[in-house]
């Protein structure tokens, strides 16, 4: 093969790599230029979970759909080929040098997954183990019909293996993200009162269905212009406030977590008056947190609005929140009390308690449930009193 084509082939299958990756659905199509930059017959990429024992992602060219069947049982079944947790990762191999000495050609990998479709020569990588993850790659010549790979085509893709690699730990680091993040706003789903994550300029950046609720009914909130909208001008003014607030708490100190005292200070309420002459609805505004903003996938300067209708929730079951939650009674109530939007002062007067004693309490209260933030209590609390309403 002529270098400067060689050199064009492997600029254009480390594009393609990369568009691929970014492609909600990736075609196997988009893997072509791998098969031709070495004149391979068929490829075999997957990633497994070495956790799980199963495929997370697999793709190929030139294999019929059959293949994905039996090497997916394989997977499952352990028995994936021989020497392959100790292949050296980032490098190409030809797979006449790696299978020697292992019996690859009676190995049970061979004969359920390779033999049926034949035998063949190829080029073998490891392109990363990670974590739990790990992944393969095999370009293949048809054995006896067609000439082996020579020094030549290893190098050429060895040269492109990097950005392989590089690209799809990218989409896995995507794609971890994306669960994190839908597992976070499904659990806000369950909430019965509305979630709005807002900016510094009121402009939400995640509603949950009680708070898209809300909006359409326009009866003391709304969407005006893309911001989040309180009716009458003095609410609107006090809401923007504790909102500048709320994110100011977390910008004065943007590397470390704010004091505790200031945390559970953070929630401050505020009614806000509806066109119907309704009872009011009521506001709490916290901060976003460092530790929210990575399981959300939101930038910082963000605050969390909750906002409820009043008299509407149910009571939350002391006795069993403190059971599901590990919590004595007096710190059940209070998480009760705060789930149902009370500020932390007014729960401590509502508990006959000083506020020094109550922020004590929540203090236990969140190294017993492992969160940090009262948002983050609160949703634990909701999804507790969820699971014990269908148990």
């Amino acid at each position: 093969m002529i270098v400067n084509e060689r050199e064009n082939l492997i600029l254009r299958a480390i594009r393609d790599l990369y568009d691929a990756v970014l492609n909600p659905t990736i075609d196997p199509k988009e893997f072509s230029s791998l098969c031709e930059l070495v004149a391979g017959r068929h490829l075999i990429f997957y990633i497994q979970d070495l956790h799980a024992n199963r495929l997370q992602f697999v793709t190929g060219l030139g294999i019929g759909s059959d293949y994905f069947r039996r090497l997916a049982a394989a997977a499952e079944a352990k028995i994936m080929p021989p020497g392959l947790l100790t292949m050296p990762t980032a490098t190409v191999m030809p797979g006449q040098s790696f299978w020697v000495g292992r019996n690859f050609d009676n190995s049970a990998f061979y004969n359920e997954v390779v033999r049926p479709d034949g035998g063949y020569h190829g080029l073998l990588a490891t392109p990363f183990r990670k974590d739990r993850y790990g992944a393969f790659l095999a370009i293949e010549r048809l054995r006896h019909q067609e000439r082996d790979f020579d020094e030549s085509d290893r190098q050429a893709l060895q040269a492109v293996l990097p950005h392989l690699t590089n690209s799809f730990l990218i989409r896995l680091k995507l794609q971890e993200a994306e669960y994190s993040a839908r597992q976070a706003y499904d659990a806000f789903d369950l909430l019965d009162l509305g979630v709005f994550i807002v900016d510094a300029e009121l402009r939400p950046f995640f509603m949950n269905k009680y708070a898209e609720g809300l909006i359409k009914e326009a009866d003391g909130l709304s969407i005006y212009r893309g911001r989040l909208q309180a009716a009458g001008p003095g609410a609107a003014r006090a809401l923007r406030g504790m909102i500048k607030s709320a994110i100011a708490l977390e910008q004065a100190r943007p590397h470390h977590r704010p004091d505790f005292e200031q945390i559970a200070d953070a929630g401050k309420q505020l009614e806000l008056p509806r066109i119907s002459r309704r009872a009011a609805l009521t506001a709490s505004v916290m901060p976003l947190g460092v530790e929210n903003d990575r399981t959300l996938m939101v930038p910082s300067s963000r605050a969390i609005v909750l906002v409820k209708r009043p008299n509407e929730q149910q009571p939350i079951d002391i006795n069993s929140l403190a059971e599901i939650l590990n919590l004595t009674p007096r710190q059940a109530t209070l998480t009760a009390l705060l789930t149902h939007g009370a500020t932390l002062a007014q729960a401590a007067a509502s508990l006959g308690l000083t506020i020094n004693t109550a922020r004590w309490h929540l203090k236990e209260i969140f190294e017993k449930t492992d969160t940090h933030r009262q948002i983050d209590l609160v949703r634990l609390a909701l999804q507790a009193a969820k699971r014990n309403e269908l148990s």
